[in-house]
């Protein structure tokens, strides 16, 4: 009776290592939203804070401008894996700010996008959202958190793309 208890127990936590391992696999942008192609992008808007500053910075890079083509290039060619935080419920968060701390948040524009549902939409689609270290997709009322590959130098490298 022993033996069959934890072949169970085994079984249970080799199907969840292996559920663990593929809900976290890595993704581009491109195969987690496949309707937004990197290159129907028609706008980037967005703003963006350092430290303790208590203004936001806003940035909107013209299309097809060197700035523009860098910040899809950053977010279209980031692998990204899928945290656990989204089986939780998403609830308020709260951060100190240190020196050298920042955040950012921008907005892709589309058209004519097909939704899941079978509508069609145009304007800002995608918001991405860098907290302090947290990255938020938020995309057709859903919200899902992501972690980067050497997160902060690449939000930081997003970071300077802005201006």
């Amino acid at each position: 009776m022993k033996k069959k208890g934890r072949a169970a127990t085994a079984a249970v936590v080799l199907f969840l290592c292996v559920g663990y391992l593929f809900y976290t696999r890595p993704v581009t942008l491109g195969q987690i939203y496949p309707m937004l192609e990197a290159g129907e992008c028609v706008g980037i808007s967005g703003f963006f804070s350092v430290g303790s500053q208590q203004e936001r910075s806003e940035f909107a890079p013209p299309q097809g401008s060197e700035a523009f083509e860098e910040v899809l290039g950053l977010l279209y060619d980031c692998r990204y894996r899928r945290t656990l935080r989204d089986l939780l419920v998403h609830g308020t968060r709260t951060h100190a700010v240190q020196p050298g701390d920042f955040q950012w948040e921008l907005w892709l524009a589309f058209e004519g996008v097909e939704l899941p549902d079978g509508g069609v939409g145009s304007g800002p689609m995608l918001h991405v959202q860098y907290w302090y270290g947290e990255l938020d997709f938020h995309f057709n009322g859903q919200t899902r958190s992501y972690r980067a590959k050497d997160e902060k130098a690449w939000a930081a490298d997003l970071l300077e793309a802005f201006g």
